[in-house]
């Protein structure tokens, strides 16, 4: 059985590879890219299979958190937190058991995985958050750092051209 931090960075490592694909077609057109890694986490496992990630959109950039329905109610988590490295919280996403999106059959390696979203931004995004997982008497149930980067490419069948920049996130 692998440990908990092994198993925590081929999570990262394969959600990055997964977040990292493009949306687009043709030779030509706009191309949407997602990627993120975490860094420091806590001691919690709520964030140990699933967690928060980036998802392209056409018109901007959504952070999610995925999460199975027995790790919300085992925890007692109520809450996910964007902080940003000042510890100002910049988005916060309400978490109850069956509340969210059911996800996609076969994109997480759980079953039961609810999936909590909230608009970032217009493309490009880049920056790094702590999320932090809160419980009903705001005690941490879990938190780890994340780093993301979302941009996109316009091609016009010949050049790329690369939309990005930096954000504080």
């Amino acid at each position: 059985m692998p440990s908990r931090r092994r198993l925590l960075t081929a999570l990262a490592t394969s959600t990055t590879v997964a977040l990292a694909g493009c949306a687009g077609s043709g030779s030509s057109g706009t191309a949407r890219h997602c990627g993120s890694g975490f860094g420091d986490r806590a001691t919690g496992d709520l964030f140990s299979i699933t967690g928060p990630g980036v998802d392209p959109e056409d018109d901007g950039v959504v952070l999610l958190v995925a999460l199975t329905e027995a790790a919300i109610r085992d925890t007692g988590v109520r809450r996910v937190e964007f902080r940003t490295s000042e510890g100002r919280i910049v988005h916060e996403l309400p978490v109850a058991p069956g509340g969210g999106r059911s996800a996609p059959t076969g994109k997480y390696p759980a079953e039961n995985v609810r999936v909590f979203r909230t608009y970032l931004g217009p493309y490009p995004q880049t920056g790094v958050f702590r999320v932090v997982a809160v419980d009903d008497t705001d005690e941490t149930v879990d938190a780890v750092t994340m780093d993301y980067d979302c941009y996109r490419t316009e091609s016009d069948g010949g050049s790329v051209a690369v939309s990005s920049n930096a954000s504080d996130g």
